[in-house]
């Protein structure tokens, strides 16, 4: 059998993590509830989201929103056409950028502290009650 080097089992516990980081995050998009939490920031993103798709402008009842930036707003456009978001659209989407971000973290902090750190930092990340209930909600 020919040597595997340590960083190639590395590389391949890091690809593992994050497979199976996104298939339990598909595991929660698939088993959360379609219909959409009304919370405060919730419908500012979506009614902000949807005055972006009338071309009224980045506004909030008739107003210049200036409270967040509009990057989230821009983002879902493409779910907040018609009057009516498809929350699990919504919730399949803020989950991808859930895994993006996981994956952006063990590439950050592997080039600062290396495989094992990341690989540790980016389970703790995903496992953190705060992070996963927040991927259960459709915001």
């Amino acid at each position: 059998m020919p040597h595997v080097s340590r960083r190639s089992k590395l590389r391949a516990l890091v690809a593992t993590a994050l497979f199976l980081a996104a298939w339990s995050v598909w595991q929660l998009a698939t088993n959360t509830e379609d219909v959409w939490l009304p919370e405060w920031d919730s419908a500012l993103y979506l009614l902000t989201g949807e005055a972006l798709v009338e071309g009224r402008g980045y506004v909030y009842l008739e107003r210049p929103f200036f409270l967040r930036p509009p990057g989230f707003a821009f983002l879902i456009l493409p779910f907040a056409k018609d009057g009516l978001a498809n929350a699990w659209a919504l919730n399949v989407f803020v989950l991808g950028q859930a895994t993006a971000s996981l994956a952006a973290l063990a590439f950050a902090v592997r080039r600062v502290h290396g495989g094992r750190i990341a690989f540790a930092t980016t389970v703790v990340c995903a496992l953190s009650p705060l992070f996963v209930r927040n991927l259960n909600q459709v915001l």
